[in-house]
């Protein structure tokens, strides 16, 4: 681990499927870091020509490197050619496909800003460029944590031969919510 005092950003390189998870329960602990914190990572293994992985990281480098940007971001692919990336705050950002190299989305907002390989940063949208800690962002961030998930709702794994006596069983415990977890493009098998 590579300590700094006064770091300039933070580049966070993870795995994609749980990206949109990771966002924003960091945008919320650090809600109010006044440097930018920029989780990225690839679609496409390094392994393979297509990758997305170093225009990824180089943009996501320069974005953290920016002094134009405060709170946590997520930065990949825009387009599925190389062209740039988008960079999208932590909380308003959504996984889309599952092998797409622009599966990344800003949900109910624009993204933050278009980042180029040449260093050009091309703002979209100024007002979300820097963050703003409100009265509600003041509880204590490990709630989310520890005991700030609903244990009434249930998270299913749908796997081949799955039962929707499942399902009816949730509903009977009177379970507030059920979340699925399809396989692959969200496809959904059951028994019979």
């Amino acid at each position: 681990v590579i300590k700094a005092k006064n770091p300039d950003g933070v580049v966070l390189t993870m795995g994609t499927d749980t990206m949109s998870y990771a966002a924003p329960l960091l945008s919320f602990l650090f809600n109010s870091i006044q440097i930018p914190i920029v989780i990225t990572g690839s679609q496409r293994s390094i392994d393979r020509p297509s990758s997305d992985a170093f225009m990824n990281l180089i943009c996501a480098s320069i974005a953290a490197s920016s002094k134009k940007f405060s709170g946590v971001f997520t930065c990949l692919h825009a387009t599925s050619d190389d062209r740039h990336c988008l960079l999208i705050r932590g909380t308003k950002v959504r996984k889309m496909h599952t092998s797409r190299r622009d599966a990344f989305r800003p949900i109910n907002s624009s993204a933050v800003a278009k980042i180029f390989t040449n260093k050009k940063i091309e703002i979209i949208d100024d007002s979300q460029c820097h963050t703003r800690q409100s009265s509600a962002q003041k509880e204590n961030p490990h709630d989310l944590i520890d005991g700030g998930c609903d244990s009434a709702v249930a998270l299913l794994t749908i796997h081949p031969g799955f039962s929707p006596k499942i399902i009816e069983d949730c509903i009977a415990r009177k379970c507030r919510g059920i979340v699925l977890c399809a396989t692959a493009l969200g496809h959904v098998c059951t028994a019979g």
